[in-house]
């Protein structure tokens, strides 16, 4: 990977920093750090992308920071290995403290906690769409890049993205069902936002 001009930079996420710290050497130049969070991970990317613009890099078109970011979040989402009992509890504990004025959330952050094991019977689709806490909390997450609610959703959102491939490879291959052409959900987003993006 050194050796490629396409490749300026590498980062490694992971949550045993000392495991990795080692590639951090002279020998490894292009590795900029070893991160055990999202915050200091971001940090270090805006540095390297002053650095990119500073070196006269060329990149034609331009990609808006917040979509690089969400997009660099979930791919290593989609990578991590989640403790499902430890995520599912501290989730609904920070669920808890947020929707604590919101008492008909409550009973359903419990039945959450009761029933939901992440898996297609158990669908975290059905979760999203209720259009509950799960919803509310991670559509403001994403569209805030509030990165301490994302990753309490983090297990969540690699559910669900799974949830939504295996819905998908089904309905693909089930001929009897036609698989609609456009769907479309609707959002409230307030002027400001819509012209900010």
């Amino acid at each position: 990977m050194h050796d490629k001009s396409q490749i300026y930079a590498i980062y490694i996420f992971c949550f045993d920093k000392s495991k990795y710290e080692q590639w951090t050497t002279e020998k490894w130049p292009k590795v900029r750090g070893v991160f055990t969070d999202i915050d200091s991970i971001c940090d270090s990317l805006r540095q390297v992308a002053q650095e990119c613009d500073d070196d006269d890099i060329k990149i034609t078109g331009q990609i808006e920071p917040s979509f690089m970011y969400s997009m660099l979040f979930k791919e290593i989402v989609l990578e991590i290995h989640f403790d499902l009992e430890k995520e599912i509890s501290a989730l609904t504990k920070y669920a808890r403290q947020i929707y604590k004025d919101t008492p008909e959330q409550l009973p359903i952050i419990d039945e959450f906690v009761q029933q939901y094991n992440g898996n297609i019977n158990n669908s975290p689709v059905r979760w999203y769409t209720a259009e509950c806490f799960t919803y509310k909390m991670l559509n403001k997450a994403l569209g805030r890049l509030d990165a301490a609610t994302l990753l309490k959703t983090g297990f969540f959102m690699h559910d669900l993205h799974r949830n939504i491939e295996e819905l998908h490879e089904k309905q693909i291959n089930d001929n009897d069902a036609p698989f609609p052409k456009t769907v479309f959900r609707g959002e409230v987003m307030t002027q400001e936002d819509f012209d900010r993006k």
